[in-house]
Order: structure tokens, then sequence, then C-alpha cells
């Protein structure tokens, strides 16, 4: 029998989608939510930019915890997956630091603009 493929990782947590979508949510609290994913979203660009070759791994893996936190509490499901790989990974050496933060900067573009999709359909 061959393996079964793991399913993908959605971009957005099932959870946030469905909160999102929500019919009991007002105008009002669809514009507070999505202040605060901006806020939030502004918060992990920032951070993935604090992630610097020049950190030491041990610095670097517990940015990447918070990081990882951060984004898992906000359903962004495959940025959370991705850091997690990363802190897992013991934070890499300083020479792969700039393509994991390249990766990490698309996840979350690709998050923001399903987020910001999501609420654009809601009108």
């Amino acid at each position: 029998m061959a393996p079964t493929a793991t399913p993908p990782i959605l971009l957005l947590n099932q959870k946030l989608v469905d909160s999102i979508c929500s019919e009991d949510t007002t105008p009002d609290e669809q514009g507070k939510t999505r202040k605060l994913y901006a806020n939030m979203l502004a918060r992990a660009f920032q951070s993935v930019d604090a992630l610097r070759a020049d950190l030491t791994m041990e610095e670097r893996v517990r940015a990447l915890h918070q990081l990882k936190g951060m984004l898992g509490n906000f359903g962004f499901a495959a940025a959370a997956a991705a850091v997690q790989e990363w802190e897992h990974a013991g934070g890499t050496p300083a020479d792969d630091v700039a393509r994991r933060k390249e990766q990490l900067r698309i996840l979350l573009e690709q998050s923001k603009a399903e987020l910001f999709r999501l609420y654009s359909w809601l009108g």
C-alpha cells in the first residue's frame, strides 16, 4: 500500500475563516477584527525582519517560538507551521536565514491576501 499524502496546510485556520464569515458578526465587530488583524500582520512582518543572521541560534529560536505562537493564535496556519519547522531545525545556520525569511514573507503575504479577500467578500 502506498503511503498517503499529507494534506496541504491551509493558509488560514478554519476557525478563523468561520469566525470571519459568521452571520452573527456585526459590521462593527468585523471592522474591529479587520483592524486587529492588520496590526497583527504588521507585527508579524516586523518580527520576521528582526530574525537577523547575526542573532545567535538560541536568540533566533526564542524569537521563532514567539512568532509561531502569535501566528498560531491568530489562525495563520501555514505561516505558523513554517515557523515551527524552522524552530525545530534549531533556528538554522546564519547562511540560511535570508531564504527562510523570504519564505515566511511570502506565506504572510499570501495569508494577508486571503484574509482580506474574505473581508472584501463580506462587503
